[in-house]
């Protein structure tokens, strides 16, 4: 099964693929979810975006000890967010200023205040993950921003390059700790 620490190229069971990929989708879709109102049956979901109201979505607090296999995770158990991909990922011209990267903006890592991303979602149940991104960049710089790694203009082939970033990254002293910890990547190619 898959275990903390490992992310790439691990075998993995169709079944646990399919529950990971509920949880997953799960996180997605609490947001839009949270707007509905289901008068006479729960009290009214408001998910409005982390910083300006509480968060009053169902609570899911972190596991008691921490899962050893994905059909066991919960949001609060995963303590970093990864991004890798293109320009979409890098947030290029999000907000109509080109040429910035809107890192902060991106639905994926997005850190800055009041950005609906899974990154200030997840926050919610873990205030301490690490890796979302705040601020912008200037295109094509492969350092990146938090754990975002994404360049614009990349293809599928220059994947590998982002990967070595992200290792050597995960190996430096700032987020070491990380190794054998439950991350959420995401890899989100293809516009170019």
């Amino acid at each position: 099964p898959l275990r903390p620490g490992s992310f790439f190229f691990v075998p993995v069971r169709e079944e646990t693929m399919k529950r990971f990929s509920s949880l997953l989708l799960s996180l997605v879709c609490l947001s839009a979810v949270c707007f509905l109102t289901l008068p006479n049956v729960l009290a009214v979901w408001r998910c409005p975006a982390p910083g300006f109201e509480p968060f009053q979505c169902p609570s899911h607090p972190p596991s008691p000890t921490k899962p050893d296999d994905v059909n066991k995770l919960r949001p609060g158990d995963i303590k970093a967010v990864i991004a890798l991909g293109d320009s979409i990922t890098a947030g290029f011209g999000m907000v109509g200023i080109e040429p910035l990267e809107m890192r902060g903006l991106v639905y994926s890592t997005g850190g800055d205040e009041g950005a609906y991303t899974i990154g200030n979602y997840l926050k919610n149940y873990n205030p301490s993950v690490e890796g979302t991104a705040k601020g912008f960049t200037i295109p094509f710089d492969t350092k990146g921003l938090g754990l975002n790694f994404a360049v614009s203009g990349a293809r599928v082939g220059d994947v590998p390059n982002q990967i070595q970033v992200l290792l050597e990254n995960l190996n430096s002293a700032k987020y070491s700790h990380l190794k054998d910890e439950w991350k959420l990547v995401t890899l989100f190619i293809g516009a170019n």
